[in-house]
């Protein structure tokens, strides 16, 4: 038993050196992990040893700051020969370098703002990164209330240092600066500062696209973009990983562009925008340039293929005609194409040759619409804008102004009021009356309105090739589309046998009518989810209240009819202005200012007050208008200042459902619903607000000297 026991320990003990020898080995701080302080005057660099490959320092571009006005700092990390870290997307391999910083109270600083990479290769192994000196710039803003004294900024910084072999390293640094109330003064790295500054990719004004095709990535760079006859090299770098194999990028010049082919990575399952450094090796300017460019995910990589020969305008134009076809079925467009369809029907019996007049001035209202909003998309596209096919639903006020017109339009669908004249004829009337003769012109311009929100099959990839085009083409491929659009009825106008196969007029005109207010609704209620993800809840007010005030001014007219033509006209103005209104509420939440926010508990609070922390609690409900109405003063821009000037903590008491703790709340204050406001200050006694809130309310409560009694 004794020489068991013997045994045991001695294979315990040599287990345990092992242990500790792995352990230290693997978890144990490297020896070059070193840790610089960077003195007040930047210039002194960090210590070097011929065993470190990599040491750090920060440095900044002035010698003193004043608040409120940002400056620029750098992580410098200087290499030994042969020796590389890495850029924020490293390549097939390496890390990222990082900073987390510790800064004073007030203090904000961005994230690391990359230059252009160096790109290394070893065997098929691509890496991008930095070489001898590595210079990572941070933007830092003071508080604009910064006091006079010293100011020290903290960082910790990590990197992967590579050559043969690879060495982690970690350095804790500070930098000491000054402040001046005056003005900030720049140093003796003002000059380095803005050389690099100068370095930054430079956004490029068109954007690239890229299709996929089994395992590659087919990408078209923009126009023009690395057409020199002349350049050594070109590389896409990519910011993201996992987007595509690095090793070769082999290109084929085009009429006016570079198609790369590249291998996909594996692991890429995306089909969204990216975003790349196009780094090209100019041998004429002796330079290299990095223009930042966005690329696009274009669905068909058999229809680029096509689109990418010069030969091929016709099948694009064939594209857009099949495109403009098919947007008839389109929900929010066959409604108002049904009206004209029965239109037709009611003249058939009648001139033929009025009906083929109709069909032409239906063709030029269409045709004219297209060919104004391909010259609209020109002008923002010259002005700098990267703009396709519908880039006005990007626009929550277009957005508004569209849910008001289909709410209108399923309204006299269903029978409840009758479009004007200029919008075409909805009831059983003479078909020739002069005033409706050019109504046809005017239903065309409205069709192209109401399918500007719809794309179908081919159209994606028409306006895709479009928008990368000269002039000229541009507005021939909308040309074709807008003919396409019309073709239905220009067959129906032209072509006398097709008109059999309608049915004769009679009621069922009008329940066909009337049943297309329903696909008019649904798109009413997909906009209003559109205009929520735009500019959230206050998007859904807006709009509902506009629909409400639509519903009232059919009313007040039906209800109270004036002879008076200059009274008619008067009416019709106000109405619009009030059903308009409440698009001045379309202002994004929160789009300036970051306020902290969390959810109510009697813990949290407690433990905020204790910190002296100023609090703003809100009790409120989903099903509470008044609260709903509040919000739009509560969440302003105006308030979302003030509480991150104030450093207030929104604190919501979501009472929506039952809550024992927000019950508990509402009683301690003698209320027995919602809604509740009360602000607690640091150094004074809770202050209940009104019901009905204001932005002056808010600030009152908060800076006032007295707040609200």
């Amino acid at each position: 038993m004794k020489a068991i026991i013997v045994k045991s320990a001695i294979i315990s003990l040599v287990l345990a050196v092992v242990n500790s020898f792995i352990f230290n080995s693997l978890f144990t701080e490297p020896a070059h992990a070193t840790q610089v302080v960077a003195p007040v005057n930047p210039s002194a660099n960090s210590q070097e040893t011929e065993t470190d490959p990599a040491t750090a320092e920060l440095i900044c571009n002035v010698k003193s700051i004043k608040g409120g006005e940002p400056f620029w700092v750098a992580l410098k990390i200087s290499l030994q020969p042969g020796w590389h870290v890495y850029w924020r997307n490293p390549g097939d391999s390496g890390l990222a370098t990082e900073i987390d910083w510790t800064l004073p109270e007030g203090f904000t600083a961005t994230p690391i703002q990359w230059l252009p990479p160096q790109r290394f290769e070893m065997e098929k192994v691509v890496t991008f990164g930095y070489a001898n000196e590595a210079y990572h710039l941070i933007q830092i803003t003071p508080p604009q209330d910064l006091s006079s004294g010293p100011v020290t900024l903290r960082a910790k910084a990590s990197w992967l240092a590579c050559k043969d072999s690879c060495t982690p390293g970690m350095a804790d640094l500070e930098l000491n600066l000054v402040v001046s109330l005056d003005k900030s003064e720049p140093n003796e790295h003002k000059e380095l500062f803005e050389e690099l500054i100068g370095e930054f990719p430079t956004p490029y004004s068109t954007r690239g696209s890229y299709t996929i095709e089994d395992n590659h990535m087919h990408v078209s760079l923009p126009k023009g973009l690395g057409m020199q006859d002349d350049f050594v090299s070109l590389s896409i770098i990519p910011y993201d990983k996992e987007l595509i194999k690095y090793a070769s990028t082999p290109w084929v010049k085009k009429s006016d562009h570079l198609l790369l082919n590249l291998d996909k990575d594996p692991l890429n399952k995306s089909t969204q925008s990216f975003k790349a450094i196009v780094q090209i090796k100019d041998l004429q300017a002796e330079k290299i340039i990095n223009p930042e460019v966005d690329f696009d995910y274009k669905e068909n990589g058999i229809v680029e293929t096509l689109f990418s020969e010069e030969n091929n305008l016709f099948v694009v134009l064939l594209f857009a005609f099949l495109g403009g076809f098919i947007l008839n079925a389109m929900p929010c467009v066959f409604p108002i194409l049904s009206l004209k369809a029965m239109s037709i029907v009611r003249e058939a019996h009648h001139n033929r040759r009025q009906i083929q007049l109709n069909g032409l001035l239906y063709t030029v209202g269409v045709v004219f619409s297209f060919l104004a909003m391909a010259s609209l998309l020109l002008l923002v596209r010259e002005g700098g804008q990267n703009v396709g096919w519908g880039f006005q639903m990007q626009n929550p006020y277009f957005i508004y102004l569209m849910i008001g017109l289909f709410y209108f339009m399923a309204l006299s669908l269903a029978g409840d009021i009758h479009l004007p004249m200029i919008l075409g004829n909805t009831q059983i009337g003479d078909p020739y009356s002069k005033s409706d003769r050019y109504a046809n012109l005017w239903v065309g311009m409205l069709a192209v309105l109401v399918a500007t929100p719809c794309t179908g099959p081919f159209m994606g990839a028409a306006m895709g090739y479009a928008f990368t085009q000269e002039t000229s083409i541009v507005l021939l491929i909308f040309f074709a589309l807008a003919i396409g659009f019309a073709f239905p009825f220009i067959l129906i106008s032209f072509y006398t046998p097709i008109l059999k196969i309608f049915p004769k007029p009679g009621r069922w005109m009008e329940t066909l009518k009337e049943s297309m207010a329903f696909p008019m609704y649904l798109s009413v209620a997909w906009l209003l989810w559109v205009l929520v993800q735009q500019v959230g809840d206050r998007g859904l007010f807006a709009a509902m209240m506009s629909i409400i005030l639509i519903r009232f001014s059919i009313w007040f007219g039906k209800r109270y009819t004036f002879t008076n033509p200059l009274f008619k006209a008067v009416g019709v103005c106000l109405s619009l202005l009030l059903i308009l209104y409440p698009m001045t509420y379309l202002e994004k939440i929160s789009s300036l200012f970051h306020v902290q926010k969390q959810g109510y508990s009697r813990k949290n609070l407690n433990e905020l007050r204790t910190q002296k922390k100023p609090v703003f609690v809100y009790a409120t409900a989903a099903w509470c208008i008044t609260c709903k109405v509040n919000e739009l003063a509560l969440n302003s821009n105006a308030t979302d200042k003030l509480f991150n000037e104030k450093d207030v903590i929104l604190m919501e008491a979501d009472w929506t459902n039952q809550n024992p703790e927000i019950t508990d709340f509402l009683a301690e204050y003698g209320r027995s619903g919602v809604p509740l406001y009360v602000y607690f200050s640091p150094d004074a006694k809770p202050v209940v607000l009104p019901q009905i809130l204001t932005e002056s309310i808010i600030r009152d409560a908060i800076v006032g000297e007295d707040g609200i009694k």
